[in-house]
């Protein structure tokens, strides 16, 4: 074709007839280029022209190729394109004759294969690939398609045998192109990833030549991996070691998959310990063309392995000659090392000894035998304490602690977890000690309860000698008060005060023979009756205090024997602590208290007294809802001139003095703390054979005010 000259059967062809199809000459001479542009070359301007074919049939045949086909003239507007082609672009054939390369896409790459049409109108045959980008042209807002194509280039003669256009033969392989990219990506991750596994690893053929090595078998080996590939087996490590491998390499090849480790001599780095794993490598076929090798170095490991066996020999040695136990277990709970004392002293068999053994095994033969440690739960069945304590071992952490187990042994248990996981238990019978503790504190508190004691003594006896005299006069003057007002209501008061005056007075006779360490008095003593004479000496108060007071004292109580009046005070007294308890006085440890607050106003002040045989004694309860005593104070209060009252108010002898007259009756005393709040002495009296105190039927006990 020529663009200056151009018949009109040249521009029917190049227009189309009937929406675009070729011309018969046209189309006929479009689509053949000369053999010599065929052929490659950069031939002459002149070819010669192809036969002649019917214009239908040569335009059925191109649009039944399965490549996309066009025909750009000189000005790079599309003259001719096929069914394929259309089909690519979504257009009918009327709407792409006549645009150009720009227009299908884009500027930036009609410019970039440019230089491709410009060899094909020089008359040159030639092949490209490569990425190009569609346009859309239904929808310009479109993104463009991404295609790898390849094309053909090759001139198209004009009617006078010159180049006037050129034709475009494509091949759309961006899905071939895809799998290839993602076939060379895994390539290299593969690769990546076997050059990163801290392993040796190579494939090697039937003929004992590397085809691919990784990263750290190129290291080992000291050349570069390039290097290494076609080598055979014998000329990279020598024959010693090639005798020693080939064995196992012609079983990798018969199509076994073979293991081994052990000591071997490279004749670049010495003898080395190492694990290999030969496995046969197949084609794709299904038959065997080599074999892939993977290595593990294990030398600093294995040496390792030998020392810690030395040293744990050494330790075997050194824990079989220590008297405490010694336990090492691993984070499993298995048994790693224990030694004689260990087993001798929870008197596990010979065979626990065995390493790997599990705790639980040692838990449940200790549990079997009925030994519980102060951490078991009593009453639960014997699985559920073998999985609670095999739980509480497995956690446990760096700590020193003692066990008092259920046999009377006391242990020190240390433990320290290892930064593997491991544990490390050291058990030491403290027994001995403890008891030789416990006897030196005991001796200690008698010491101080006899020093105590003295002190209170000495000054219960000033006390009692300076008082004995104003109440002689208080029982003379009431004795003559009532004398005088006998027949009138005044008398009856004036007997109460004698009576009460008496009362104290041999109250405080029996305070003079505590002190003077004289046999203290015996006699037929009514619990309940005491009570209620230390209530008429206390007891004045209550109901002006707002307190409402519970007795709860049995008819069928057993007789006592003991000091009546003695009781009756240590009733008055803790009557009377309670008292100012309730009232914010403070009393009882209500000061220590006070940091968690005191009764508070609208709070309903109740005190109860109640008396229950337990267990071969009486125990008599005085309970308030007061502020309470603190854990840490309620042994402190019964030391002699310890108070927790405010200046002025109390002087720490009371409770003192309560305890010695329990004491001096065979009994105790101890402060708890009541259910709900508040704190509750407990006097305990030993008691006979149930006896009733008096045939009277009991009555229930219901709250009173006052006494």
């Amino acid at each position: 074709m020529s663009s200056t000259r151009r018949p009109s059967a040249d521009r029917r062809a190049a227009a189309g007839r009937k929406g675009g199809e070729p011309s018969r000459r046209g189309a006929s001479r479009a689509a053949s280029p000369a053999p010599a542009a065929r052929r490659g070359g950069g031939g002459p301007a002149r070819l010669a022209p192809l036969p002649r074919f019917d214009p239908g049939t040569l335009a059925a045949v191109l649009d039944a190729a399965p490549v996309r086909i066009a025909v750009m003239d000189r000005r790079r507007r599309h003259i001719y394109v096929n069914a394929e082609m259309c089909a690519f672009l979504g257009l009918p054939r009327e709407e792409i004759i006549g645009t150009t390369v720009a227009d299908m896409l884009g500027r930036a790459t009609a410019r970039r294969i440019a230089p491709l049409g410009r060899r094909a109108l020089a008359g040159e045959t030639h092949r490209w690939q490569g990425w190009i980008q569609y346009l859309d042209r239904r929808d310009p807002a479109a993104p463009p398609r991404r295609r790898f194509v390849d094309r053909i280039y090759a001139p198209v003669l004009g009617p006078r045998g010159t180049i006037g256009a050129y034709m475009v033969i494509t091949r759309d392989l961006t899905e071939a192109k895809e799998r290839q990219e993602e076939l060379e990506r895994r390539g290299r991750q593969l690769e990546e990833i076997l050059d990163a596994i801290p392993a040796r690893i190579c494939l090697v053929g039937r003929d004992f030549r590397y085809r691919f090595v990784n990263r750290e078998f190129a290291e080992f080996a000291g050349r570069r991996a390039e290097e290494i590939i076609g080598l055979t087996t014998e000329e990279l490590v020598g024959p010693e070691v090639k005798r020693r491998l080939d064995p196992l390499a012609h079983r990798a090849l018969a199509g076994e998959t073979v293991k081994e480790e052990g000591w071997i001599r490279y004749r670049r780095s010495g003898p080395k310990y190492i694990t290999w794993v030969f496995a046969p490598k197949r084609a794709d076929d299904g038959s065997i063309e080599g074999f892939a090798v993977f290595m593990r170095d294990l030398t600093e490991l294995k040496a390792r392995e030998e020392e810690l066996a030395r040293r744990t020999t050494q330790l075997e040695t050194i824990l079989s000659s220590i008297g405490d136990g010694v336990s090492i277990v691993d984070p499993e709970g298995r048994l790693i090392l224990c030694n004689r004392g260990f087993l001798d002293l929870f008197g596990f068999p010979a065979e626990f000894a065995r390493p790997g053994t599990p705790i639980e095994a040692f838990v449940r033969h200790r549990l079997a035998r009925g030994i519980l440690s102060g951490h078991d739960r009593r009453g639960a069945d014997l699985e559920t304490l073998v999985a609670e304590r095999v739980a509480r071992l497995l956690g446990a952490t760096d700590s020193v602690e003692e066990d008092l187990r259920s046999d009377g042994v006391c242990l020190e248990i240390r433990r320290r977890r290892l930064p593997d996981g491991c544990l490390v238990s050291t058990y030491t019978d403290v027994t001995a000690r403890h008891e030789a503790e416990r006897a030196r504190r005991a001796q200690r508190d008698a010491l101080r309860r006899a020093e105590q004691l003295s002190t209170t003594a000495s000054l219960l006896a000033g006390v009692a000698h300076e008082i004995n005299n104003p109440l002689a006069v208080v029982a003379a003057q009431a004795l003559l008060l009532a004398e005088e007002a006998e027949g009138t209501p005044l008398a009856a008061r004036a007997e109460a005060v004698r009576e009460a005056a008496q009362r104290c007075g041999r109250i405080v006779a029996s305070l003079m023979a505590s002190a003077r360490r004289r046999a203290q008095r015996r006699e037929r003593l009514d619990l309940a009756q005491a009570v209620r004479a230390g209530l008429d000496l206390a007891g004045y108060g209550l109901d002006a205090a707002g307190i409402a007071l519970a007795l709860d004292l049995p008819e069928d109580l057993p007789e006592l024997r003991g000091d009546p009046d003695q009781i009756a005070h240590v009733v008055a007294n803790l009557v009377a602590n309670a008292q100012h308890a309730l009232e914010g006085i403070g009393g009882q440890g209500a000061a220590a208290a006070a940091g968690a607050g005191g009764t508070a106003p609208d709070r309903p002040r109740r005190l109860a007294i109640s008396a229950r045989r337990v267990a071969g004694a009486i125990e008599l309860r005085v309970a308030d809802n007061g502020p309470g005593i603190p854990p840490e104070l309620r042994e402190r209060v019964f030391d002699p001139f310890f108070t927790t009252k405010p200046d002025g108010v109390g002087t720490g002898v009371g409770l003192a003095l309560c305890r010695a007259v329990a004491g001096t009756h065979g009994g105790a005393m101890r402060a708890e703390e009541t259910p709900g709040g508040g704190a509750t002495f407990v006097l305990s009296l030993p008691a006979p054979d149930p006896a009733p105190a008096a045939a009277r039927r009991r009555a229930p006990p219901e709250p009173v005010g006052g006494r």
